[in-house]
């Protein structure tokens, strides 16, 4: 039943992504887009939601009515402004049929037990959902011996990070009015491993063009090989396994971007349209999970460093645009 449960809940979410994915990822440039847009759509959409639920949890408790409404509204506005609706409904069946083979080790203790085991980090993270459906963040909870299940919330309070991923759990609780977050963890810790999973998708089509077919079954090499992207997602690294899934969306996005504004030579206003997806995932990746930014960043910086030291006639040109990218972040 939790299975089942599980796969409807990660379909439908995977529908509300993909067609506010579309809409964003419309603001790359054609090229890239044509090139990438299949893998790293979905994951766009995921982010715009993320940063756009933790607004909402950070300022209200999660209701139904309320989180229903958004999202009915979201997919009406990325149907409404997509032109190709076929290819839109044609990828959702593709991306949903690879997630429900992707995410076969995350949802196989629902497959083989019709449950899961809580007692590790999840328990973190269940409890975040759990305490959202009542209050909004920004209420202080009780840091008392007496409610020990909140002191998981003040602990996240006080430090004030890595709550992306918990936003968006309560969200997707309140939006399908179960009654514990328990139920939907698994379905949304699967459907951030599957986006990532599929956002490598979008690396290797830059380096190698192999065929969609090609790239989907290289996309579920993470889930069917030994790493620690698959092994956070069955143990209860919750934030750990959206930063993943965001920092292999960087690795999608940046080099395309980067040979784009060297070729193209875009204006300033240009390069802030097309670096508006980069900035979303930067962000979400930022809400999330924070803790590994510098290592991500570190990445990043040695990168901007090879290509300035082999365009060095354009180095001001590259900085430019990181400067552009930070402010939008």
């Amino acid at each position: 039943m939790i299975y089942l449960t599980s796969i409807t809940v990660l379909v439908c979410l995977l529908l509300v992504v993909t067609a506010l994915g579309r809409r964003i990822a419309d603001l790359l440039p054609s090229s890239l887009n044509d090139s990438v847009g299949f893998y790293i759509a979905p994951l766009l959409g995921l982010a715009g939601i993320v940063l756009i639920t933790t607004v909402y949890g950070w300022l209200s408790p999660f209701k139904t009515g309320i989180s229903i409404s958004l999202s009915v509204g979201l997919l009406l506005l990325g149907i409404a402004f997509e032109k190709q609706r076929t290819d839109l409904f044609r990828n959702w069946l593709i991306v949903s049929a690879f997630a429900i083979v992707a995410t076969i080790p995350v949802l196989a203790p629902a497959i083989r037990f019709d449950s899961f085991n809580p007692f590790n980090d999840s328990f973190t993270y269940l409890v975040h959902g759990q305490w959202l459906q009542e209050h909004a963040f920004s209420e202080a909870a009780r840091a008392s011996g007496f409610f020990p299940a909140e002191t998981q919330v003040f602990l996240y309070q006080a430090d004030g990070h890595r709550m992306g991923g918990s936003f968006f759990l309560g969200f997707v609780q309140s939006l399908f009015h179960l009654e514990w977050s328990y139920y939907v963890y698994l379905p949304t810790v699967g459907l951030a491993f599957a986006l990532g999973s599929l956002a490598i998708g979008g690396v290797i089509r830059q380096v190698v063009p192999v065929s969609r077919t090609v790239g989907l079954a290289l996309c579920t090499l993470p889930a069917f090989t030994m790493n620690g992207f698959v092994f956070g997602a069955q143990y209860g690294f919750f934030p750990q396994t959206f930063g993943l899934a965001f920092s292999a969306g960087l690795a999608c996005l940046i080099p395309g971007l980067i040979g784009y504004i060297l070729d193209s030579k875009p204006s300033w206003a240009k390069q802030f349209i097309v670096l508006l997806p980069l900035a979303l995932i930067c962000s979400a990746l930022l809400i999330s999970y924070n803790d590994m930014f510098p290592v991500v960043g570190a990445g990043i910086g040695l990168f901007l460093l090879l290509v300035c030291s082999l365009y060095w006639s354009e180095k001001s040109r590259i900085m430019g645009s990181v400067l552009v990218l930070a402010v939008q972040i």
